[in-house]
């Protein structure tokens, strides 16, 4: 069985865009992308990884975290970068 793999990706540094650049070559879906970089934050990945417009904004750390006994949730990560993004342009 071949699934695809979703991925939120949390810091979208040198490492990261290397990294994102692999996933996406093998087919792999990027739902979201959280940093808290303020030249990266609002701009889509595209620019980041000098590519086309793909439709997945940065969304800034400031605006997910949670606190939960220490540390943030997983679940409202995604749902708060998912939710955010235009569905319609999603890269796959």
């Amino acid at each position: 069985m071949n699934q695809k793999v979703r991925v939120a990706q949390y810091g979208i540094g040198k490492m990261a865009v290397y990294m994102m650049r692999y996933m996406m070559e093998q087919g792999e879906e990027v739902l979201g992308v959280v940093d808290i970089n303020p030249d990266v934050v609002g701009k889509d990945i595209g620019e980041t990884l000098e590519k086309e417009t793909l439709g997945v904004v940065v969304t800034d750390a400031k605006d997910i975290e949670e606190k939960r006994n220490g540390g943030f949730t997983k679940r409202l990560f995604l749902e708060k970068v998912i939710s955010k993004q235009d569905t319609s342009k999603r890269v796959k």
